[in-house]
């Protein structure tokens, strides 16, 4: 993913000052997302101003993805745009490059959220099915700072296997990578080799999962006399917290991910359980099949299904609030912490909502709605019109400003929002 130059472009794009008459379809609207509205009715967006600012546009090598583009942001540092075949370094203000890195060999296959707070992140390269080499990468220079390599404790021994979970997390000062039966830690400064978590039913047990994330690591076995359990550590010091009978950990494999943050919740296909310090179940989180870009915010999940956007308590379960969607509803849910991903994965991040709000002539105007994460009220609106191509594409928003790559095209795109 080169960068090849950028473009910096200044004032309001999108919406002429006349505005533009858009047809309907946000939560106050249910008026069908191709026609217009009916004779002597206003759409609900008549008359809308753009209210952000399209910074710069760079040219990247190689397609920047349909779901998620997955990024690092160092504080006071580049954007950092991550992918399979190198890491670039970004000036967030002009889009200029400032440092690149390919894999040594091959291509990266897999790599952390996020970097600490030292501007330390975590990647995997390798050949073919081999992804064993781990190594870390100073975000603010591109510098490889070291690299190490992972051996196997079973034949068949893989990173990630089953493709639920996050495989590299970085803790602290403290890597972590997540293989079938064990998870191997690594010091984050110093590249040393730290004692792995193992699961307390020893090497004989065959049915363990993991899953981790920044604060909690959880292992899930049958191997007891007294049923399944679930064993918890923490992911940094890497102490065993708790171990406890429950019934959730009998199909180990059926889980998909452990929640960022301190809460204790794990997300299965289903639902959302929590816990409590003590590895007592709490209660739990509906969620549908067509649950889309979960947001975690301090102990707030917020996502959207096909019945609108709900927000739940994650240490009791409750409802906070939920905005009903029309049949028209284009809304999805983003962090601004995290990518903006469409699927099972939940990300951190203050949480908005994005809903388009009229169609036409190869153009989408999209309204952003941020909202209250406790409450649900709205405290801002920004508007903005694009291509409809370059709606579809990956996004991520970092520090007020929106970074859009289209579908299909090597673009990059920034635009400030209002303040």
């Amino acid at each position: 993913m080169r960068y090849r130059g950028g473009r910096t472009f200044r004032g309001i794009a999108g919406v002429a000052a006349g505005g533009l008459l858009l047809a309907g379809c946000s939560s106050g609207g249910g008026k069908g997302a191709e026609g217009a509205a009916p004779e002597g009715e206003e759409s609900a967006s008549a008359s809308s101003e753009a209210t952000m600012t399209r910074l710069w546009e760079t040219e990247m090598d190689g397609d920047l993805g349909t779901v998620e583009l997955w990024v690092w942001k160092p504080d006071g540092g580049p954007l950092v745009v991550v992918s399979d075949e190198e890491l670039v370094g970004i000036d967030p203000e002009t889009g200029a490059e400032e440092w690149s890195l390919q894999a040594p060999r091959g291509e990266f296959c897999e790599r952390s959220f996020e970097a600490n707070d030292d501007g330390v992140g975590a990647v995997m390269y390798g050949s073919g099915s081999e992804c064993l080499t781990l190594a870390a990468v100073d975000a603010y220079s591109g510098e490889m700072l070291w690299e190490t390599e992972l051996e196997k404790d079973h034949p068949g021994d893989r990173v990630n296997p089953g493709g639920e979970q996050e495989s590299v997390v970085v803790g602290g000062d403290t890597i972590s990578v997540a293989f079938g039966y064990r998870v191997v830690r690594v010091d984050a400064g110093r590249g040393e080799h730290l004692a792995p978590l193992r699961a307390p039913w020893g090497p004989e047990c065959p049915e363990i999962s993991w899953r981790h994330a920044d604060t909690n690591t959880l292992a899930f076995g049958d191997c007891s006399e007294g049923g399944p359990e679930i064993a918890a550590f923490d992911t940094e010091s890497g102490e065993r917290l708790w171990v406890r009978e429950s019934a959730f950990a009998g199909d180990p494999h059926g889980i998909r991910q452990l929640l960022p943050g301190p809460d204790v919740a794990v997300s299965a296909d289903r639902a959302v359980y929590l816990f409590d310090e003590t590895g007592e179940q709490t209660g739990w989180i509906p969620l549908t099949s067509g649950t889309y870009a979960p947001v975690v915010y301090d102990s707030t999940l917020i996502f959207r299904d096909a019945r609108g956007v709900s927000a739940y308590d994650l240490r009791s379960g409750e409802l906070l609030w939920e905005e009903v969607a029309d049949t028209q509803s284009r809304k999805r849910v983003l962090g601004e912490d995290g990518p903006a991903s469409i699927g099972i994965t939940i990300q951190r991040g203050a949480p908005f909502g994005a809903d388009v709000i009229g169609l036409g002539s190869g153009e989408v105007t999209v309204q952003f709605t941020w909202w209250d994460p406790r409450t649900g009220e709205s405290t801002r609106e920004e508007i903005q019109t694009w291509d409809s191509s370059a709606w579809g594409g990956a996004s991520v928003v970092h520090e007020g400003v929106f970074y859009q790559g289209p579908l299909h095209e090597g673009l990059l795109t920034a635009y400030q929002f209002s303040d």
